[in-house]
């Protein structure tokens, strides 16, 4: 699941508890910080959610450049 703009982590922590595995992208490194801690406390696996400090439209640029990379390169 992608979760831009994804401030404090409500529903990266959500879909994280339903099991999905979650990127979670937000331009504020002290809100990334914040959703780490909640995800902490939320008792929530690590490997469960990827973090991203990054503006959110050039995150998804780039993520789809190399998604159209990678299936060319065969």
């Amino acid at each position: 699941m992608l979760n831009l703009f994804a401030y404090t982590g409500g529903a990266t922590m959500a879909c994280a508890a339903a099991g999905a595995q979650v990127c979670h992208c937000d331009a504020a490194k002290g809100m990334v910080q914040w959703a780490r801690e909640n995800r902490e406390c939320s008792g929530l696996p690590e490997d469960r959610v990827r973090w991203i400090i990054d503006d959110a439209l050039k995150f998804v640029q780039r993520e789809r450049r190399a998604a159209a990379a990678s299936t060319t390169a065969f």
